[in-house]
C-alpha cells in the first residue's frame, strides 16, 4: 500500500479529532489537503489537489513567507521535518489558526526527497488565548517599565535571585556581568546596608513580618551608589510549610533619597531657626516609646527632656497635678483621631523645683493602616511671662512631611504601519483634550510641542525609529488646550521591529512633571535668594565639612568675609589662615566650641579678630551641627558670623559720656524720650513734630504729642510710674502729607535707688512692618488655597487614574490566574489610601471655594464640625439681602476670623451655645460670633494676643475692623464689619495703599 493510500485509510479517525492530512508530491508540485476536513472547518480553497502556490493564496499575508520557506526546506533537503503555525482564510471573512506538521517520507532511487506527508491541526482558540495572554503581559510589562519598576524572584532555599531586564537598566549591568559574581545582590550592597537588608528577607522567610520591604544602596556598573527600594512577599511553600519562592518589585528611589538629604539640610536650618526663636521642637516615636528634641531648648529652660524609652510614662510625672488630667485627655483624644491636633497649657516643674507654664501643640503625622498613631511632632513654648502678666498668646508650628512620590502619567501606542497613535484617557485629560478631539496622528503631536523643544524631540524619535537607540527619554513642553504649557517626561521604546531593525510599533509613558520643574525652578530661586541674603547680611555666612582628622574645612563662605577681614578666603589662607588673624585670647574658646559642634551641640560666642590692616574687630558667631540623615553623625556645620564691632564700641562709648550716647542714638530710626515724674522731657535723640531736639527738652509730653493721643499716653505713663511695669501701645497718626502712619510706643520705667524716677519712651514707625504682616497673611492664604487646589485637582485626580489603570490590570491578571494579582491589589489599596489622605489635606488647606458652596457653605460646615467635635451647640444663620460677590481670598479671610473666634470661645469662655451670623446691612457685611460664656475678663478686651491681632489684620485687609462687645447675657460678642465693596483683591490693595 502506498503512503498516500495509507494516509486516506486513516482519514476517518483523524477527522474525528479535527486533524486533516496532507501530501505534497515534489515532482508534480501537487499539494493535496484532505477536502472533507477543509469543509468541516469552513476553509476557503478549491476542491481537489492543487499546487502549493495555490494553497498559499488562502494563507494570511503575514504568514505566507514563513510557510513557503519551511516547505521549500523540505523539498530541497535542508530539512527532514516541518512544524509551523499560520492563518488561513475561512468562511465569514475570518482567519483560522492551523498547526502544520510533516516529514519527508518518499525518496527517489538516488535518495533525493520525492514527497512529504503530514497533518494540519486546527488550534485557533488556543492561539488566540496565547495572544491575549501575551498582550496582557505586554501591558503589565509596559506599566512596570513606565514606573521604572523591576520584577525579581527569590528562591529561599538556595538564596538565588532572578532579575527582570529593567533591573539591569536600573543598575547598568549586563546580565552576564551581574550573574558572573557570586551572590550578585548582597555582594554589591553598601556595607552599612547589608545586615539590615538581609535581616528583612530572613524575617519574612521566618514568618515574623507580613512582607519584605527594604531600602538599600547598591553599587552600579559605573561605581556609583544608587538607592533601591525592594518590596515583595512569599508566594510558594513546600508541603511541609517551608518557604520556597518570593516575588516582588524593585524601585529606583535614588532621587527621593537625595530629596531626603535636601530635607535634612532644611531640618538643620529649621533647628537653627527654632533655636534662635527659643521654641522647643520635638518628635515622638510611638513604636519605640521615645522622644527626640531638636536643639537645647530643654536644657536652656532646665527641664527634663525625658528622652529615651518609656517616655509616655515618665513625661507626665513633673506636670502639675491640677493640669495633668486635662493635658492627658487632650493628648489621648488627638492620638485616637478624635481631634485634629493636640494642644495644652500646663505647669511643669523644672530641675530647680520651680513651676513653669508651657504651651504645647502637636500633631500625629504618621499612622498605621488601622489608624494607630506611629509618629507625632510638636512644639513647646515658654509662656510663663505671658501667664504672669495675664496676656494671651498663641503660637502655631506646623510640620508636614510627604515621604511618598507616585509616578503619574499617560500611556500612548504608535503603530507606524498605519501611522495611528492611541492614547489612554488620562493622557487626554492631562492636556485638556475633548473626547472627540482627533489626536491620533503624529502631525497633531508635533504641532503641540514647544518650538524650542520640537527639533530635539523629533530627532530623538527618529533615532528610536531607525534603531539607533533602544529607549528614548526626553523632557519637553506640550501645549494644553487652555493655551498654557505643561512640562512632561516622555519615555518610549520600540515594542516591535521589522527584520531590518526599523520600528513598527512604539509604546511610551508620559508623565506630567510641571510641578516638579516649577519646584526645581523655585528651589534654584530659593538657593539664589539664600546666597544673596547671605551676601548682604552684616558679617558672613559659612558652611564647613568635617574631615576624618577632625578638622572643619569650609566649603562655602559668603562675600561678607571680605568686608570683615579685608581680603578673600583664598587670600586669607595664603596669609596663614583664619587662626592667624584671631586674637590669642579667643582661640581657646574657638577650640572649645569646635569640640561642642563635633559632639552635636549648637554653639554661640564672641571672638576678636584682626583685619589684614591690623584693625581689631568683634564677631558674634552662631554655629549648628549638620548631621548625616541615615547615621545621625555630625558631618559638618553651618553658621554665621556677625560683625558686632559697632555695638562693642558703642557700649564703651556709652560708659564714657552722654555725648557719645547722643551721637549713637541720633543714628537710630526710632525716637527716644527720657521723661521725669512730671512727664517733662529731659532727653530726646532727634527732632519730632517740627521741633528740634534742643527745643523739645524741658517741654511736657502734653505739649509735644498730638491731641488725639495725648490723654491715653499720659494715662499709660502715670500707670508705669505707679506700678513699675512696662507698657506698650499702638497708635495711628495722621501726617501732613496725607494718609496715616502706624506707630508703636514702648514705655519702660527707669529705676533709681529702688524707685521709679523717670521713664524711657521709645517711638517706632512700624507702618512698613504692618504692611508686610498683612501681605504675609494674604500670601499664606493664597499659598494654602493653591496647595489645596493642586492636591485635589492634581495629585488626587492622577492617583484616581492610577487606581483605575491598576484595576484593569487586576482583571487581566485574574483571567490568566497570575500570582501577581494579589500584589497589584495591595498596590491599589495603597493608592486608595493616598487618595483619601490627599482629599483630607486639600479640604484643610482650602476650606472656602466656589465648588464647595462658597463662604456660606464653609461657615455652615465649620459650625457643624465644631458642634460635633466639642459638644457645644453651634448654630449658623445667614441673612443676605443680595448675593455675595466675594473673591476666594476675601471669603477665606472671613472664614479664618470665624474659625479663630470659635476656637477662642471653646478654649476660654466655657460656653454651651455659640451663634455665627452672616448678614448684610446697607453697604456693609457683618460677621458676628456670639456665645453665652463668661465673656471678656481682664485685659482680653484690649489689644489682645497674637490671635486677635491676626483677626484684626484680616478685617483691615477687607477695609473693616474687629469689634469686641459683651452680650446681654454676659457672653462675648466678636463682630467683624467690612464694606461689601472691599471684596476684590484690587480694591483691597488700593485701600491698603491709601492707609499707608
Amino acid at each position: 500500500m502506498s503512503t498516500t493510500d495509507s494516509l486516506w485509510v486513516r482519514r476517518t479517525p483523524l477527522e474525528r479529532t479535527l486533524v486533516g492530512t496532507w501530501h505534497w508530491d515534489f515532482s508534480t508540485r501537487l499539494f493535496d489537503l484532505d477536502p472533507h476536513w477543509r469543509r468541516s472547518l469552513g476553509l476557503i480553497s478549491g476542491d481537489g489537489p492543487a499546487t502549493l502556490e495555490q494553497w498559499l493564496e488562502y494563507v494570511h499575508p503575514d504568514d505566507v513567507t514563513r510557510l513557503s520557506d519551511r516547505m521549500t526546506d523540505l523539498r530541497t533537503g535542508r530539512a527532514e521535518r516541518i512544524e509551523v503555525d499560520y492563518r488561513v482564510r475561512a468562511t465569514g471573512n475570518r482567519w483560522v489558526w492551523l498547526l502544520h506538521r510533516g516529514a519527508v517520507l518518499e525518496r527517489s532511487p538516488d535518495g533525493r526527497a520525492a514527497g512529504a506527508t503530514g497533518i494540519c491541526i486546527e488550534f485557533d482558540d488556543r492561539k488566540r488565548a496565547e495572544s491575549a495572554l501575551q498582550d496582557s503581559e505586554s501591558r503589565l510589562a509596559t506599566a512596570l517599565w513606565g514606573a521604572r519598576a523591576a520584577l525579581w524572584q527569590w528562591r529561599v532555599g538556595t538564596g538565588a535571585f532572578s532579575m527582570s531586564p529593567m533591573w539591569f537598566a536600573l543598575t547598568g549591568y549586563s546580565r552576564d556581568e551581574w550573574e558572573g559574581s557570586p551572590d550578585p545582590l548582597f555582594s554589591r550592597l553598601h556595607p552599612e546596608d547589608r545586615d539590615h537588608t538581609f535581616a528583612r528577607f530572613e524575617e519574612h522567610a521566618a514568618g515574623r513580618s507580613p512582607s519584605i520591604e527594604a531600602e538599600f544602596r547598591i553599587r552600579t556598573a559605573t561605581g556609583e551608589w544608587k538607592w533601591i527600594l525592594m518590596r515583595g512577599c512569599l508566594v510558594d511553600w513546600a508541603a511541609d510549610g517551608t518557604p520556597k519562592l518570593a516575588v516582588g518589585v524593585s524601585l529606583d528611589i535614588d532621587a527621593q533619597k537625595r530629596a531626603e538629604l535636601a530635607l535634612h539640610t532644611a531640618e538643620t536650618r529649621l533647628e537653627t531657626a527654632v533655636w534662635g526663636a527659643q521654641i522647643g521642637l520635638w518628635e515622638l516615636d510611638f513604636r519605640a516609646g521615645t522622644i527626640r528634641w531638636f536643639g537645647d531648648w530643654c536644657d536652656r529652660l532646665e527641664l527634663d527632656p525625658c528622652e529615651g524609652p518609656h517616655h509616655l510614662m515618665r513625661r507626665d510625672s513633673p506636670v502639675h497635678p491640677e493640669d495633668v488630667a486635662e493635658a492627658e485627655r487632650r493628648f489621648r483624644e488627638h492620638v485616637a483621631g478624635e481631634q485634629q491636633f493636640y494642644d495644652a497649657e500646663y505647669r511643669i516643674r523644672d530641675r530647680n523645683g520651680r513651676w513653669r507654664w508651657l504651651f504645647e501643640r502637636g500633631r500625629v503625622v504618621e499612622r498605621a493602616p488601622d489608624g494607630r498613631a506611629l509618629r507625632m511632632v510638636g512644639v513647646c513654648v515658654d509662656i510663663d511671662a505671658r501667664k504672669e502678666s495675664e496676656l494671651e498668646a498663641r503660637r502655631n508650628q506646623h510640620r508636614l512631611e510627604v515621604a511618598l512620590e507616585i509616578a503619574r502619567g499617560g500611556m500612548w501606542d504608535w503603530d507606524l504601519r498605519t501611522d495611528r497613535i492611541s492614547l489612554t484617557e488620562y493622557h487626554r485629560r492631562m492636556l485638556g483634550l475633548s473626547p472627540d478631539a482627533d489626536a491620533s496622528t503624529r502631525t497633531f503631536w508635533v504641532s503641540r510641542i514647544h518650538p524650542e523643544d520640537e527639533p530635539r524631540v523629533t530627532a530623538l524619535m527618529n533615532r528610536l525609529v531607525e534603531g539607533e537607540v533602544q529607549v528614548g527619554e526626553a523632557e519637553y513642553r506640550l501645549r494644553h488646550e487652555d493655551g498654557g504649557w505643561r512640562w512632561v517626561l516622555d519615555r518610549a521604546r520600540a515594542s516591535e521591529r521589522d527584520t531590518s531593525g526599523k520600528a513598527l510599533r512604539i509604546v511610551g509613558f508620559t508623565v506630567d512633571v510641571t510641578d516638579r520643574v516649577r519646584t526645581q525652578e523655585a528651589l534654584r530661586r530659593s538657593e539664589f535668594l539664600y546666597r544673596t541674603v547671605a551676601s548682604i547680611t552684616p558679617g558672613y555666612v559659612f558652611e564647613s565639612q568635617l574631615m576624618p582628622d577632625g578638622r572643619f574645612v569650609p566649603v562655602w563662605i559668603s562675600d561678607g568675609l571680605k568686608d570683615v577681614f579685608g581680603c578673600t578666603y583664598a587670600e586669607l589662607q595664603k596669609l596663614g589662615g583664619f587662626l592667624a588673624f584671631t586674637d590669642p585670647e579667643s582661640r581657646a574658646g574657638i577650640r572649645e566650641r569646635t569640640a561642642g559642634i563635633r559632639a552635636g551641640r549648637p554653639q554661640s560666642g564672641e571672638i576678636v579678630v584682626y583685619t589684614v590692616t591690623g584693625e581689631r574687630k568683634w564677631l558674634h558667631v552662631n554655629t549648628m551641627p549638620v548631621r548625616d540623615p541615615q547615621t545621625g553623625t555630625v558631618t559638618g556645620m553651618i553658621g554665621s558670623a556677625y560683625d558686632i564691632t559697632t555695638r562693642k564700641l558703642a557700649e564703651q562709648a556709652l560708659r564714657e559720656s552722654e555725648a557719645v550716647l547722643r551721637a549713637v542714638t541720633e543714628n537710630t530710626p526710632d525716637w527716644l524720650f527720657l521723661v521725669d515724674e512730671q512727664l517733662r522731657v529731659r532727653f530726646v535723640n532727634r527732632a519730632f513734630g517740627g521741633r528740634g531736639a534742643e527745643d523739645l527738652v524741658g517741654r511736657t509730653l502734653s505739649q509735644i504729642l498730638p491731641a488725639e493721643h495725648r490723654a491715653n499716653l499720659e494715662e499709660q505713663c502715670r500707670r508705669v510710674l505707679a506700678h513699675g511695669k512696662p507698657a506698650h501701645l499702638d497708635v495711628e497718626h495722621a501726617v501732613d502729607s496725607g494718609g496715616t502712619r502706624q506707630l508703636e510706643l514702648r514705655i519702660v520705667p527707669v529705676v533709681n535707688a529702688g524707685a521709679v524716677r523717670s521713664l524711657t519712651v521709645a517711638l517706632t514707625d512700624v507702618t512698613e512692618r504692618k504692611r508686610l504682616e498683612r501681605a504675609l497673611i494674604e500670601i499664606a492664604n493664597r499659598e494654602q488655597q493653591r496647595i489645596g487646589s493642586d492636591l485635589h485637582d492634581g495629585l488626587g485626580q492622577e492617583l484616581t487614574g492610577i487606581a483605575l489603570l491598576l484595576r484593569g490590570i487586576v482583571a487581566e491578571l485574574h483571567k490568566i490566574g497570575s500570582p501577581l494579582q494579589r500584589d497589584v491589589e495591595n498596590v491599589i489599596g495603597l493608592v486608595n489610601s493616598a487618595i483619601e489622605s490627599t482629599r483630607a489635606l486639600a479640604r484643610g488647606l482650602s476650606p472656602v471655594s466656589a465648588e464647595q458652596g462658597g463662604l456660606v457653605a464653609a461657615l455652615q460646615s465649620l459650625a457643624n464640625r465644631a458642634g460635633e467635635r466639642y459638644g457645644v451647640n453651634v448654630g449658623f444663620r445667614s441673612k443676605l439681602r443680595r448675593p455675595l460677590r466675594l473673591d476666594e481670598s476675601a471669603a477665606t479671610h472671613l472664614y479664618r476670623i470665624a474659625q479663630e473666634s470659635l476656637t477662642n470661645v471653646i478654649r476660654h469662655s466655657h460656653a454651651t451655645a455659640v451663634t455665627i451670623r452672616l448678614e448684610t446691612r446697607a453697604d456693609d457685611l457683618l460677621l458676628t460670633i456670639e456665645d453665652n460664656g463668661r465673656g471678656f475678663t481682664g485685659s482680653s478686651n484690649g489689644s489682645g494676643g497674637l490671635g486677635l491681632k491676626i483677626m484684626r489684620y484680616r478685617a483691615q485687609m477687607l477695609g473693616g475692623d474687629i469689634v469686641l462687645e459683651t452680650s446681654a447675657s454676659g457672653g462675648a460678642v466678636v463682630r467683624c464689619v467690612c464694606p461689601l465693596g472691599a471684596a476684590t483683591e484690587e480694591e483691597r490693595e488700593t485701600r491698603a495703599r491709601r492707609a499707608l
